[in-house]
């Protein structure tokens, strides 16, 4: 062993001596270890992936329909002659944004409130 090396490992055993009980021990290290559940951890893994997929499509659907209703908003201001026209498309866009909005928030609650099977 290198002189180095030597100081090193005497460093590693003075800082262990001045941690006293905050060390963990080989044997409690290996006791967690032997705790360890690996399907379960898969398990666990999966369930994570279910439902980060189902929040994922979730937001998806909505991003896509809230986009075809903006279009559309567009679409109705282009035909709008009045002033009372344009009120009357951007009153029943703002209100089914809202309302979009509104239910999104419940059905993102509800996901995230489901247990997993």
């Amino acid at each position: 062993m290198s002189e180095t090396q030597a100081q090193s490992a005497r460093a590693d055993k003075k800082d262990q001596e001045k941690a006293g009980d905050e060390t963990v021990s080989e044997h409690e290290t290996l006791d967690v270890l032997m705790d360890y559940d690996p399907v379960k951890a898969m398990d666990i893994g999966g369930a994570n992936m279910d439902h980060l997929f189902s929040i994922s499509q979730e937001l998806a659907s909505f991003w896509a329909d809230r986009i075809r209703k903006n279009v559309s908003v567009f679409h109705g201001l282009s035909d709008c002659r009045t002033p009372e026209d344009y009120m009357t498309v951007m009153a029943k866009a703002a209100s089914e944004t809202v309302h979009d909005f509104a239910n999104e928030f419940d059905r993102m609650v509800a996901i995230n409130l489901e247990r997993p099977e």
